[in-house]
């Protein structure tokens, strides 16, 4: 059994090494936007979604879409920053919690909310982004 689990641990780290001499294993560089995309940040983690209520219009023949998500939440943790995340091809045009303009700031594809006023742990809440844009098309679609 310990010769076998050997030989076994052996080719393996033979045709690693023999893969990664030919560059199958290509060396990733991850940048800010990816860290930004990936990592549960204290502007994600304070609140829980409870549900996205999505509203578009799509125009087929130019490839375009607008309008609005109501993003419906419950909060984790006190807070006065979130984070959600939107592609960069898509413009934003207002952001609102219960009709009142927020500002926010952006960071390739994330979007940092500024709330006023601190939102408190339980609190149930929706903020809606206005946006618009071309929709980035499908490398392999169906």
């Amino acid at each position: 059994m310990k010769k076998s689990l050997f030989l076994v641990f052996i080719v393996t780290l033979l045709a690693n090494a023999t893969f990664a001499q030919k560059g199958y294993f290509k060396k990733f560089d991850f940048t800010k936007s990816d860290t930004l995309r990936g990592k549960l940040t204290k502007e994600r983690l304070c609140y829980d979604v409870t549900y996205y209520d999505l509203n578009l219009a799509v125009d087929i023949q130019k490839q375009f879409i607008k309008g609005f998500v109501d993003i419906h939440f419950t909060t984790v943790h006190d807070f006065d920053v979130m984070q959600v995340d939107l592609f960069k091809n898509m413009t934003i045009s207002e952001i609102t919690l219960n009709d009142y303009p927020l500002t926010y700031n952006r960071l390739y594809d994330a979007v940092f909310v500024h709330l006023p006023v601190g939102l408190k742990k339980g609190e149930k809440k929706a903020i809606r982004v206005y946006y618009e844009g071309f929709p980035t098309a499908a490398n392999n679609p169906p």
